[in-house]
């Protein structure tokens, strides 16, 4: 007969690893229901007011939504440093949509923070001060990489502190 000690042991540890494997930790997901790739795509296209229905309709392209004040402070930091510091830049399939309901402000000082301002003539770059992502079901509080083609979404990128860095490398490029 076991003893309770290590029936209790064993269940923790089938519950650690179960967690280890749980989809929460997942930090992609492929979209396979037709109906959910319109959806999305229709409110990314609400979101970024047509920007992205253009560019979408042949072409891949990716959005990256970055929830400004509700992201934690490293992903947010990483990706002001990456554009600020770090000479990179948005392809043009590519775009950053910057959320707040503080206004541009409260935006700008995040790069202020680090060393730079916010860059207003780039077109890849859209800042919304009424914290429209959250309005459309689009991110929350992590920053989330849309992946689009011919009018659909199908595949979204969670972005997590253990992960930003590589998701960062892949989508913005190094300035030549």
């Amino acid at each position: 007969m076991k003893s309770p000690k290590a029936t209790l042991i064993l269940h923790l540890f089938m519950l650690i690893l179960s967690c280890s494997n749980s989809s929460k930790n997942k930090t992609e997901e492929n979209i396979n229901d037709q109906a959910m790739q319109d959806s999305l795509f229709i409110n990314i296209t609400k979101l970024t007011d047509q920007i992205l229905s253009v560019s979408s309709s042949t072409d891949t392209s990716e959005l990256l939504i970055l929830p400004i004040t509700q992201s934690c402070p490293y992903c947010r930091g990483k990706i002001i440093d990456q554009l600020v510091k770090h000479d990179y830049i948005i392809p043009s399939n590519r775009y950053l949509f910057i959320s707040s309901e503080k206004g541009y402000k409260t935006v700008n000082s995040y790069f202020i923070d680090n060393g730079g301002r916010l860059p207003m003539n780039n077109k890849q770059i859209i800042v919304d001060s009424f914290s429209l992502c959250t309005k459309y079901n689009l991110a929350d509080e992590k920053p989330i990489i849309y992946h689009m083609a011919g009018k659909k979404v199908y595949k979204k990128t969670t972005l997590i502190p253990h992960t930003i860095q590589h998701e960062l490398n892949k989508f913005l490029t190094l300035k030549h």
